[in-house]
């Protein structure tokens, strides 16, 4: 089950595309984002790996959770 709103365009990818350009995502963003990764079995290769990148920039400090 993918947690991704409904009203968001279609796929992971603006949400992560945004995360990235703003240096910030909210926590509600992360966990769907997390959530698509670990239990979305339809999620692309390219996909899991936009999402892998950008939990790699928050572990580093180059994207911040916000509340």
């Amino acid at each position: 089950m993918v947690l991704v709103p409904q009203n968001r365009p279609a796929g992971v990818s603006p949400l992560i595309q945004e995360a990235m350009r703003q240096r910030r995502i909210s926590r509600r963003d992360h966990l769907a984002l997390t959530s698509a990764l670990l239990s979305d079995p339809s999620l692309d290769a390219s996909n899991r790996s936009q999402i892998s990148h950008l939990l790699d920039a928050i572990r580093q400090g180059k994207v911040v959770l916000v509340d």
